[in-house]
């Protein structure tokens, strides 16, 4: 690596200086440059990291082992002085260059800065227009295509405002914000390169932004001292509490931006900004519509963020109490972004029901240019989506591909003043230009009930715990207007105070025959401490305070394999021609599954059990990329080797199964064969010995009635279960993953 300009021999450098670096790849098993990073030492250090400048991912070349990585210095925001800028590679694999280049600078400006001080204020157009045309987009500023493509279709909306949902990449610096989000007024950087500087600073005399999480990230800027955002506070002139949250009001619409960041929860300047959002929404009671935008999504379509909590419930419940304030005062709109795909809801009150009449409708946004994120999860409640897959989503349903391949677009809304007229427009590609998704969402009054229910009283309970597996069980609520309850999870021990900020919502039950006071989370792993509470619902969507809690550690499962150790785990009896190998599906969570690919000879691994068993669940993930004829997937058998019961993919490609002690096959429609995805088998096989024998299979989760039936299968337990095909003669190519085997229930 080596900097092609400035050079050791240039002069003094002031302005607006032009940095060019170039990267060369030599030998083989060239893994990739993942992007360079560009740090500033004082003269007076010789050692160290220095202080963070900047990173550019996007290199230019035809060549990959062969790049161009370039930026814009504003020297004159650092004090005159002698400096070393040092750039080392990131490689693909992880791996960062040890020395990396070097270049010595002098800089000197004289205390000259062509850059403009601005006191921040919230723009509002005027005179001010109806409708008031507002753009929105989130985690853009990065530098690459993707991003100019969002940028110019902003620019073809013509907005009136535009509301930047934050996240300038990788850290939200000083130069970064001159670089990947674009120069302000003021600044005249003269950008290098075909590929230029960023195009969001454009809209910078009409843009409202929020903060998120890679701001908080900035270095200090030089000669200022200041550490907290310093980036974001200094390129948009913020000062105060404006930097965290600020309101005001166009077109008869009142618009509030939030912080919803983790680094701002943990100071005391979160239940400041709890106090003030609850005097600013008392204070604009009057007004019909109100839009509230923060960085988080509160619903979401991931089921873990990037600090490595899981969300199984989609909710981000460290939001629940602001949640709560805007739907208790009537809030029409929520626009966020940090997952990198788009999600359009359907308005929900605090409980997560589809309400019509006093939901919230949240539009997700963290499409605006940074690579994609996929949906992790699912849910009926998503009115529209598409994620890193290129697939879109109707009412949580996977639609095929989208008109782009990709969710890139930018959020526009036209307000008028008792609605809103919405477009998800998409930016780049063949479809350019056109809608994705459209609604029509109306302003609505604050609910007339706003008093949340009491608590359960006590302690709940844990009824039972198994490896994948626990029931829970608590006292009803003495409100009288109770329409159910909300369960959350928690990883560790944890107080109700620390469950609030880390317990996720799992799931819910309704007040009915029941009272609606138990509930099976399906979702555990074996051998780790819960934490459970729960939160009363009433009819009207207010939700409880957080119950106690109660703890609780599942135990080991009967047999389990995920082949993440590289190879297979303990406990198989025997193993043929099938091999662990890394994982390369996108989207298939994991980094190693097993291969049991044939051309002829047996594939399988077998585990057999010290202990037969009459009750048995059986659980595996699977994908046949070819197949000549049928294939086995899972066959049980008694302790003497007597096959009792297999399940196959047919020749045709559909799952079958066959009782082998009546020889009896049983077709179904379900087609997992090649050109499929990924998919998941449960089995729950039980053979009692009093003649009540039966098997349950599901597919996808879902319950596969041909196959599940009464059967006959003599009085032998199972002894042996059997992954992969017994046969020779056959050809195929399986993949498995997640083998799980259980005496007690393993959710399908």
């Amino acid at each position: 690596m080596c900097f092609l300009t400035p050079t050791g021999a240039s002069p003094p450098i002031s302005g607006d200086v032009p940095v060019q670096t170039e990267v060369t790849v030599s030998g083989t098993g060239n893994p990739g440059i993942e992007g360079v990073i560009f740090r500033m030492r004082q003269a007076d250090q010789t050692t160290g990291r220095g202080v963070y400048v900047l990173s550019d991912l996007t290199g230019s070349g035809a060549d990959p082992g062969d790049q161009l990585y370039q930026f814009v210095l504003p020297s004159y925001r650092w004090p005159d002085g002698d400096r070393t800028l040092i750039a080392k590679v990131q490689m693909s694999d992880g791996f960062t260059t040890l020395d990396g280049a070097a270049i010595h600078l002098s800089f000197q400006n004289g205390g000259a800065m062509p850059w403009t001080p601005h006191t921040f204020h919230p723009y509002v157009p005027n005179p001010q227009p109806s409708p008031l045309v507002v753009a929105a987009a989130g985690d853009g500023a990065i530098g690459d295509q993707t991003a100019r493509d969002v940028s110019n279709e902003i620019k073809t909306l013509h907005p009136d405002m535009f509301l930047y949902l934050a996240d300038v990449y990788q850290v939200g610096s000083l130069a970064e914000y001159y670089n990947w989000y674009g120069p302000g007024p003021g600044n005249t950087i003269s950008c290098p390169g075909s590929r230029g500087c960023g195009d969001y600073g454009r809209f910078y005399s009409i843009t409202n932004p929020t903060q998120g999480v890679h701001e908080y990230n900035s270095p200090p800027i030089p000669g200022t001292g200041a550490t907290e955002a310093a980036g974001y506070t200094d390129y948009w002139g913020m000062n105060g509490t404006d930097k965290h949250y600020y309101s005001y009001d166009a077109s008869g619409w009142h618009f509030i931006s939030l912080d919803s960041t983790d680094f701002f929860e943990a100071t005391p300047g979160w239940l400041q900004q709890y106090g003030w959002l609850k005097t600013d929404l008392a204070a604009n009671a009057g007004t019909a519509c109100t839009i509230a935008y923060w960085h988080h999504p509160y619903w979401g379509m991931k089921t873990h963020d990037e600090n490595g909590f899981q969300i199984p419930g989609g909710v981000d419940v460290r939001l629940t109490a602001l949640y709560q304030l805007l739907y208790d005062n009537g809030v029409d709109i929520l626009l966020t972004g940090h997952q990198h795909n788009f999600q359009r809801w359907k308005p929900l009150d605090p409980s997560g029901a589809v309400n019509g009449t006093y939901g919230i409708t949240e539009i997700v946004n963290g499409a605006g240019g940074h690579p994609f994120g996929l949906f992790t999860r699912t849910d009926n409640r998503l009115a529209a989506g598409i994620d890193r897959s290129g697939d879109g989503f109707i009412d949580g349903k996977n639609t095929g591909p989208s008109p782009n391949g990709n969710p890139a677009g930018v959020t526009e809304l036209k307000l008028y003043p008792t609605h809103a007229k919405y477009r998800f427009v998409l930016a780049g590609g063949q479809a350019n230009g056109q809608a994705f998704d459209s609604a029509t969402i109306p302003c609505h009054d604050a609910p007339t009930d706003t008093t949340p229910p009491e608590s359960v009283p006590g302690v709940p309970t844990v009824t039972a715990v198994h490896a994948y597996s626990s029931d829970l069980a608590w006292n009803a609520s003495p409100s009288s207007d109770v329409a159910g309850y909300n369960v959350y999870r928690g990883s560790g021990t944890l107080t109700t105070h620390q469950c609030v900020n880390a317990c996720v919502q799992i799931g819910t039950t309704d007040v009915g025959a029941g009272g609606g006071l138990t509930y099976t989370d399906g979702t555990t792993d074996p051998s780790k401490t819960y934490t459970y509470a729960v939160r009363t619902r009433d009819l009207s969507g207010n939700i409880s305070n957080m119950s106690q809690t109660v703890t609780t550690t599942t135990p080991p499962p009967l047999f389990a394999d995920d082949f993440e150790s590289g190879g297979f785990g303990p406990g198989w009896t025997k193993i043929a021609g099938v091999v662990v190998q890394p994982d390369g599906e996108d989207g298939h969570a994991g980094t190693y599954d097993a291969l049991s690919a044939s051309t002829g000879k047996r594939s399988k691994a077998v585990k057999t059990f010290g202990v037969p068993k009459n009750d048995l669940f059986n659980q595996v993930e699977f994908k046949v990329y070819a197949q000549q004829g049928p294939v086995t997937l899972l066959r049980f058998q008694d302790p003497n080797g007597a096959t009792l019961y297999r399940v196959a993919v047919g020749a045709k490609g559909r799952i079958r199964g066959r009782d082998q002690v009546s020889r009896q096959s049983t077709p179904t429609h379900s087609s997992v064969g090649a050109g499929t995805s990924w998919h998941r088998l449960t089995v729950h096989m039980n053979t009692d010995p009093q003649g009540s024998d039966h098997i349950v299979i599901w597919l996808d989760g879902a319950r596969l009635g041909q196959l599940s039936k009464h059967l006959d299968l003599g009085t032998q337990p199972v002894g042996t279960v059997q992954v992969g095909d017994n046969g020779n003669g056959r050809s195929y190519d399986v993949t498995y993953d997640d083998v799980k085997m259980d005496g007690n229930r393993i959710e399908p």
